[in-house]
């Protein structure tokens, strides 16, 4: 299978899963770290998806964030997108790098307002932009 259509497929699988939960549920504790979960690997898939895609692209890569200002200068994101990615990789920091406790509110202002597929929507735009070794 190829790596940028697994990564991809890996975005899509959880947005579908995030789909299912509702704010309310996010009180129960076990509903809750199980989205942050869902959106730590979401975020991650992204972020490997971009340094895949830009090291393809002919970019040499230097870390996340990185990986995102060079699909931007490429013209493959737009500036919205870039502070998009950025506050992904940010967010993914935080959560595997326990910087900071992840507030319930952000977790259920994500879900609420469903702000995750805006990650599988740019994780489609960054895909499609070359082929799949």
């Amino acid at each position: 299978m190829a790596i940028i259509g697994r990564l991809l497929r890996i975005v899509e699988e959880r947005e579908a899963l995030l789909n299912r939960y509702s704010p309310d549920e996010l009180s129960d504790i076990k509903a809750y770290y199980s989205a942050v979960y869902l959106l730590q690997t979401q975020a991650q898939a992204l972020i490997d998806l971009a340094q895949r895609v830009a090291t393809l692209m002919g970019m040499e890569v230097s870390g996340y964030v990185d990986a995102g200002e060079k699909l931007s200068i490429l013209g493959v994101i737009s500036p919205e997108d870039l502070r998009l990615y950025k506050s992904v990789v940010t967010f993914k920091n935080i959560v595997v790098h326990q910087y900071a406790i992840v507030d319930l509110e952000i977790i259920r202002r994500i879900i609420t307002n469903k702000e995750y597929r805006r990650v599988t929507e740019l994780a489609r735009k960054i895909a499609g932009r070359v082929n799949d070794p």
